[in-house]
């Protein structure tokens, strides 16, 4: 199967500062029984709930939003490529809502993890997230080429002393020797995945979903 690197980056404006040396990834990727798989490939990781809705901008009532199109969402993340893992994970306040985006994501192939929110933040989401990453990471150590897709512009630290997206990505790239792509609206990204793009930018390439606004929002 063909594979092409999606590569939509948005220059970075107002950089201060000598420019940084990319550090060197990690040499400890390959330690599998299985024998080495060359294949370029990705592993899809979606935090629905950073990118289900668009606005003009954050004080625009939630009734004037945008919807996501998944269906076209997918397509558009997946291309062509090999893909070795698909999953995401959401919430809604509502169960009928909870259900029917669970049952769209699994109808194009998604390991879901959609739960009823009771509280007014989410207290798995992003956890659930991680560990999609963390067990697509531990499950491929055969594939060489293999590149981790996080959808999500999340860079806030959690109030439980948890790891963040942006220090994920970082060890992910670090200490896995994984390259990645940050999917994320312009307006949500949050400015420490800037940072770690500016540090290794060879291995981290972030796509702006808003790029194919009038394609992926619906109102």
């Amino acid at each position: 199967m063909s594979s092409k690197d999606i590569s939509f980056n948005r220059p970075i404006l107002n950089q201060s500062g000598p420019e940084e040396k990319e550090p060197a990834p990690s040499k400890q990727l390959i330690h599998s029984a299985q024998a080495p798989d060359y294949e370029p490939a990705i592993s899809i990781c979606v935090d629905f709930s950073n990118i289900r809705l668009q606005t003009d901008n954050y004080k625009c009532p939630l009734s004037q939003s945008k919807q996501i199109d998944v269906g076209a969402f997918v397509k558009k993340v997946e291309g062509d490529r090999k893909v070795y893992y698909r999953g995401v994970a959401g919430s809604s306040s509502n169960i009928k809502d909870c259900k029917f985006i669970d049952s769209l994501w699994k109808s194009f192939g998604y390991e879901t993890y959609f739960q009823l929110r009771t509280f007014k933040k989410e207290r798995f989401v992003d956890e659930a997230v991680k560990n999609m990453i963390f067990g697509t990471i531990l499950r491929s150590r055969h594939m060489v080429n293999l590149k981790i897709v996080l959808v999500t512009g999340d860079g806030n630290t959690s109030p439980y002393g948890l790891m963040s997206f942006p220090e994920m990505v970082e060890i992910t790239i670090c200490k896995y020797g994984r390259d990645v792509e940050v999917w994320s609206n312009s307006d949500n990204l949050h400015d420490e995945f800037l940072k770690l793009k500016r540090k290794y930018p060879t291995k981290l390439t972030i796509v702006y979903i808003d790029r194919w606004e009038t394609e992926l929002y619906k109102n």
